[in-house]
């Protein structure tokens, strides 16, 4: 079945990544962490697929009228 057969996946959610993944579960008002993480994994999966069909992915950063595009990855 290959490495990414399983269905479940446990992660230490410590530290600075589990403050991380608490404010952003607060900020959006996730059910769970785990929540949290299933949004962040198909955010993700979402990016690098139009980064592999040749799209820019961009944040618009706004200073004072004008946007600026900052890349995000690769």
């Amino acid at each position: 079945m290959g490495f990414f057969a399983a269905n479940k996946v446990t992660v230490n959610l410590a530290g600075e990544l589990g403050k991380s993944i608490a404010e952003i579960g607060e900020i959006t008002q996730a059910e769970s962490s785990a929540a949290v993480v299933r949004r962040a994994i198909v955010i993700y999966h979402t990016l690098v697929k139009q980064k592999m069909a040749g799209n820019d992915v961009v944040i618009k950063v706004k200073e004072g009228d004008a946007v600026k595009e900052v890349p995000i990855f690769m």
